[in-house]
């Protein structure tokens, strides 16, 4: 596909690792105690070893998880191989609930109708099943009954994608959406998780301290999971693992190994990580500096390093990388750092950016 918001330039090629070198580095994964793997793309399902891919990190006895356009799965059969495979969890991204609107972002006619399809299929097997919605300036505006659509298709969780300006969405920074009018989309979100029978879910930090600020009865979002309940120990889980996940319990391994803190960074080499075919996994993950940096909301600057949300929050750093060049600035897709969104738009007003 043609995706506008693609933090892949995909359909270029790109040097790849060989698929017993892949199964090396699942077997290297499962041994340093990862205990979820997601393939992800361009588009995994057409790869040529995803099938064995996924088969290794089952028996790895990883939790198997894959993010999809979900356009061969209209076909049952393929959705019988993959989760026949392991596959256990599956994200079919649907742009919208209009049909013209997903083709045009997506670049191919017909697609909304296999990615609703494939909802479908899928939801007829033990495993769970997400809708993923990138959220821009072309649909935000129609997300309201989003969230009760998927569920009758079949979908366990509608999660809603920060737009992050990183590969081809990097040329199509006119899709991102403005601090408030992000506010008021997580706050709908909060809002439609006491009500829906969907769960409502986003990859956006700011989701937490919005839902904390608006549960009158001590219900929190502790990460891009719903919590329900508030206790000391979710209180914990989210001061540990809130907000932005990139090189803190997550990371982005790439078709030739490279490994960076996140899918959305720029292939920029001082966020390279390392190699996983080259280099310890173990110790990237314990001494890289890229690394440290992300794990420490104290060297956040800005209104994101003084905010008392910066631990179950702490802004997106790959959009603060993206659009001020470095991971410890501020994001400034939060209302509380609208003055650097303001002097972002005025810069691409007047060719700055």
């Amino acid at each position: 596909m043609k995706c506008k918001h693609c933090y892949e330039y995909a359909g270029r090629k790109s040097c790849e690792m060989k698929p017993s070198e892949g199964l090396r580095v699942i077997d290297t994964l499962a041994d340093a105690g990862v205990t979820s793997l997601a393939f992800s793309g361009g588009e995994p399902s057409i790869h040529p070893t995803i099938i064995e891919y996924i088969s290794r990190s089952h028996e790895n006895g990883m939790y198997t998880a894959m993010a999809t356009n979900g356009y061969i799965f209209s076909d049952m059969d393929a959705c019988s191989k993959f989760v026949d495979a392991g596959l256990q969890f599956v994200q079919i991204s649907i742009d919208s609930i209009r049909p013209e609107v997903h083709d045009r972002f997506r670049g191919v006619d017909g697609s909304w109708e296999r990615a609703c399809e494939a909802v479908k299929n899928f939801s007829e097997y033990d495993i769970l099943v997400e809708v993923a919605t990138t959220v821009t300036s072309e649909n935000c505006m129609h997300l309201a009954g989003m969230g009760e659509f998927f569920h009758e298709l079949g979908a366990d969780w509608f999660m809603l994608y920060n737009f992050i300006p990183a590969g081809r969405g990097n040329e199509n920074q006119e899709l991102d959406i403005s601090p408030g009018e992000r506010y008021r989309v997580l706050c709908d979100a909060h809002h439609s998780n006491l009500q829906e029978k969907i769960q409502i879910l986003s990859t956006a930090p700011q989701f937490a301290p919005i839902a904390a600020g608006l549960s009158h009865d001590k219900k929190i979002i502790p990460t891009h999971f719903y919590n329900p309940e508030y206790t000391e120990e979710t209180l914990q889980l989210a001061e540990f693992i809130g907000g932005c996940g990139a090189g803190r319990f997550y990371l982005s391994i790439e078709p030739d190994g490279d490994i960076y803190p996140c899918v959305f960074f720029p292939h920029r080499e001082d966020m390279r990580v390392g190699n996983i075919l080259e280099d310890s996994f173990e110790d990237l993950w314990k001494t890289n500096k890229v690394l440290k940096t992300l794990r420490d909301r104290d060297e956040l600057t800005g209104h994101c390093g003084s905010c008392e949300s910066r631990y179950i929050c702490g802004g997106c750093r790959a959009r603060a990388l993206s659009y001020l060049g470095d991971i410890r600035s501020p994001d400034p897709g939060c209302v509380n750092n609208m003055s650097e969104w303001c002097r972002i738009c005025g810069e691409k007003e007047t060719g700055g950016v």
